[in-house]
Protein backbone atom coordinates (compact mmCIF):
# COMPACT_ATOMS: atom_id res chain seq x y z
CA UNK A 1 0.00 0.00 0.00
CA UNK A 2 1.17 3.32 -1.05
CA UNK A 3 1.63 5.96 1.82
CA UNK A 4 -0.18 8.92 0.99
CA UNK A 5 0.06 12.08 -0.41
CA UNK A 6 1.64 15.22 2.02
CA UNK A 7 -1.07 17.49 1.31
CA UNK A 8 -3.35 14.68 1.88
CA UNK A 9 -2.04 14.59 6.03
CA UNK A 10 -2.27 17.66 5.74
CA UNK A 11 -5.43 18.47 5.14
CA UNK A 12 -6.38 15.76 7.50
CA UNK A 13 -4.37 18.15 10.19
CA UNK A 14 -6.01 21.02 9.08
CA UNK A 15 -9.41 19.76 9.52
CA UNK A 16 -8.62 18.50 12.86
CA UNK A 17 -7.59 21.26 14.16
CA UNK A 18 -10.81 23.38 12.53
CA UNK A 19 -13.02 20.76 14.37
CA UNK A 20 -11.07 21.21 17.66
CA UNK A 21 -11.81 24.91 17.48
CA UNK A 22 -15.62 24.59 16.64
CA UNK A 23 -16.02 22.44 20.51
CA UNK A 24 -17.90 24.34 22.99
CA UNK A 25 -15.40 25.46 25.72
CA UNK A 26 -14.88 23.71 28.69
CA UNK A 27 -13.25 26.32 30.60
CA UNK A 28 -13.62 27.06 34.10
CA UNK A 29 -14.39 30.78 33.61
CA UNK A 30 -17.31 29.43 31.02
CA UNK A 31 -19.21 27.64 34.18
CA UNK A 32 -19.25 26.81 37.70
CA UNK A 33 -16.81 23.67 38.75
CA UNK A 34 -18.26 20.66 39.32
CA UNK A 35 -19.46 19.71 42.74
CA UNK A 36 -16.60 17.60 44.06
CA UNK A 37 -15.29 16.92 46.99
CA UNK A 38 -11.23 16.01 46.91
CA UNK A 39 -9.81 19.29 47.61
CA UNK A 40 -9.12 20.74 44.00
CA UNK A 41 -9.14 24.65 45.21
CA UNK A 42 -12.09 25.44 43.01
CA UNK A 43 -15.18 27.44 44.16
CA UNK A 44 -17.62 29.04 41.91
CA UNK A 45 -21.04 31.21 42.37
CA UNK A 46 -22.97 34.07 41.03
CA UNK A 47 -23.16 37.77 42.12
CA UNK A 48 -26.15 39.24 41.20
CA UNK A 49 -26.56 36.69 38.54
CA UNK A 50 -22.80 37.05 36.99
CA UNK A 51 -20.52 34.26 37.24
CA UNK A 52 -17.08 34.84 39.74
CA UNK A 53 -14.96 32.35 39.57
CA UNK A 54 -11.33 33.55 41.23
CA UNK A 55 -8.82 32.77 38.71
CA UNK A 56 -5.52 30.21 38.92
CA UNK A 57 -1.86 32.52 38.53
CA UNK A 58 -0.72 32.70 35.72
CA UNK A 59 -4.16 32.59 33.48
CA UNK A 60 -5.40 35.81 32.07
CA UNK A 61 -6.70 36.63 35.61
CA UNK A 62 -4.79 36.38 38.50
CA UNK A 63 -6.23 35.35 41.66
CA UNK A 64 -6.21 33.28 44.62
CA UNK A 65 -7.98 30.75 46.97
CA UNK A 66 -7.56 29.79 50.76
CA UNK A 67 -9.44 27.91 53.18
CA UNK A 68 -7.77 27.70 56.49
CA UNK A 69 -9.09 26.21 60.14
CA UNK A 70 -7.57 28.78 63.17
CA UNK A 71 -6.55 27.00 65.41
CA UNK A 72 -8.39 27.42 69.04
CA UNK A 73 -11.37 24.89 70.49
CA UNK A 74 -13.27 24.88 69.01
CA UNK A 75 -11.81 25.87 65.19
CA UNK A 76 -12.75 28.49 62.95
CA UNK A 77 -12.65 28.06 59.25
CA UNK A 78 -12.08 30.82 56.89
CA UNK A 79 -12.82 30.64 53.31
CA UNK A 80 -11.40 33.95 51.03
CA UNK A 81 -11.40 33.80 47.26
CA UNK A 82 -9.71 37.15 45.12
CA UNK A 83 -10.28 37.94 41.20
CA UNK A 84 -8.10 40.32 39.76
CA UNK A 85 -10.33 42.20 37.06
CA UNK A 86 -7.47 42.45 34.27
CA UNK A 87 -4.90 44.93 35.34
CA UNK A 88 -6.21 47.04 37.85
CA UNK A 89 -8.90 46.20 40.76
CA UNK A 90 -10.17 42.76 42.33
CA UNK A 91 -13.39 41.44 43.74
CA UNK A 92 -12.91 39.15 46.84
CA UNK A 93 -15.63 37.16 48.41
CA UNK A 94 -14.96 35.50 52.17
CA UNK A 95 -16.60 33.37 54.48
CA UNK A 96 -15.89 32.72 58.42
CA UNK A 97 -17.59 30.63 60.66
CA UNK A 98 -16.42 31.06 63.93
CA UNK A 99 -15.51 28.57 67.14
CA UNK A 100 -17.69 25.59 65.90
CA UNK A 101 -17.42 22.09 65.00
CA UNK A 102 -17.18 21.06 61.51
CA UNK A 103 -19.02 18.17 59.83
CA UNK A 104 -20.12 16.58 56.60
CA UNK A 105 -23.93 17.44 56.18
CA UNK A 106 -23.84 20.29 58.79
CA UNK A 107 -25.46 23.84 57.83
CA UNK A 108 -24.64 27.60 59.30
CA UNK A 109 -26.58 30.30 58.99
CA UNK A 110 -24.11 33.76 57.49
CA UNK A 111 -25.24 36.30 59.39
CA UNK A 112 -24.00 39.30 61.87
CA UNK A 113 -20.59 40.02 61.27
CA UNK A 114 -18.00 40.73 64.29
CA UNK A 115 -17.80 44.40 64.45
CA UNK A 116 -14.05 43.77 63.05
CA UNK A 117 -14.32 41.01 60.73
CA UNK A 118 -10.68 40.47 61.54
CA UNK A 119 -10.72 39.85 65.00
CA UNK A 120 -10.35 36.60 65.71
CA UNK A 121 -12.01 36.60 69.56
CA UNK A 122 -15.50 37.29 68.20
CA UNK A 123 -17.86 34.36 67.58
CA UNK A 124 -19.66 34.63 64.50
CA UNK A 125 -20.76 33.22 61.06
CA UNK A 126 -20.70 35.70 58.16
CA UNK A 127 -19.63 36.40 54.59
CA UNK A 128 -18.50 39.63 52.61
CA UNK A 129 -17.92 40.92 48.97
CA UNK A 130 -15.67 42.94 48.63
CA UNK A 131 -15.02 44.89 45.02
CA UNK A 132 -11.56 46.59 45.13
CA UNK A 133 -11.78 49.39 42.52
CA UNK A 134 -8.34 50.80 40.75
CA UNK A 135 -9.09 53.83 42.34
CA UNK A 136 -11.48 55.56 44.82
CA UNK A 137 -12.80 53.40 47.58
CA UNK A 138 -13.48 49.96 48.33
CA UNK A 139 -17.29 48.67 48.68
CA UNK A 140 -17.73 46.09 51.15
CA UNK A 141 -20.98 44.03 51.22
CA UNK A 142 -21.60 42.27 54.45
CA UNK A 143 -24.53 39.96 55.92
CA UNK A 144 -26.12 40.68 58.77
CA UNK A 145 -28.90 40.37 60.88
CA UNK A 146 -31.65 41.26 57.81
CA UNK A 147 -29.48 40.31 54.79
CA UNK A 148 -28.10 37.03 55.41
CA UNK A 149 -27.99 33.30 54.00
CA UNK A 150 -26.75 29.96 54.57
CA UNK A 151 -23.15 27.56 54.09
CA UNK A 152 -23.48 23.67 53.82
CA UNK A 153 -20.64 21.70 54.45
CA UNK A 154 -20.65 18.98 52.06
CA UNK A 155 -17.37 16.90 52.81
CA UNK A 156 -15.33 17.43 55.74
CA UNK A 157 -12.01 15.24 56.05
CA UNK A 158 -9.81 16.53 58.98
CA UNK A 159 -7.25 14.09 58.20
CA UNK A 160 -6.89 14.73 54.66
CA UNK A 161 -7.38 18.37 55.06
CA UNK A 162 -10.80 18.60 52.88
CA UNK A 163 -13.66 20.96 53.21
CA UNK A 164 -16.31 21.07 50.48
CA UNK A 165 -20.37 22.63 49.94
CA UNK A 166 -22.39 25.12 48.82
CA UNK A 167 -23.44 28.33 50.09
CA UNK A 168 -25.69 31.62 48.85
CA UNK A 169 -26.44 34.84 50.45
CA UNK A 170 -27.78 38.64 50.35
CA UNK A 171 -25.06 40.83 51.57
CA UNK A 172 -25.65 45.02 52.32
CA UNK A 173 -23.14 47.93 51.64
CA UNK A 174 -23.29 50.79 54.10
CA UNK A 175 -25.16 52.81 51.48
CA UNK A 176 -27.97 50.32 51.01
CA UNK A 177 -26.63 49.15 47.94
CA UNK A 178 -27.32 45.15 47.96
CA UNK A 179 -25.91 41.84 46.65
CA UNK A 180 -27.40 38.68 45.53
CA UNK A 181 -24.70 35.29 45.88
CA UNK A 182 -26.54 32.63 44.55
CA UNK A 183 -25.60 28.62 43.54
CA UNK A 184 -22.15 28.91 45.33
CA UNK A 185 -20.20 26.03 45.57
CA UNK A 186 -16.35 25.13 46.75
CA UNK A 187 -14.26 22.19 46.71
CA UNK A 188 -10.91 23.56 49.39
CA UNK A 189 -7.74 21.84 50.46
CA UNK A 190 -7.54 23.44 53.72
CA UNK A 191 -3.84 25.36 54.11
Amino acid sequence: MKNPPLYRLFAILIASLIMAGCRKSNSPTDELPPATHVGLNTMGCYVNGELFIPQEPGLASHGFASARIVSRQPPSLWLSWNDEIGNCGSNQLDIHLDSTVFATGKSFVLGQAAVNPADDSLDAQWASYTRFPCQGQSIQYLTGSLMNGSLVISYYDSLQGIVAGTFEFDAAAPGGDTLHITQGRFDMHLD
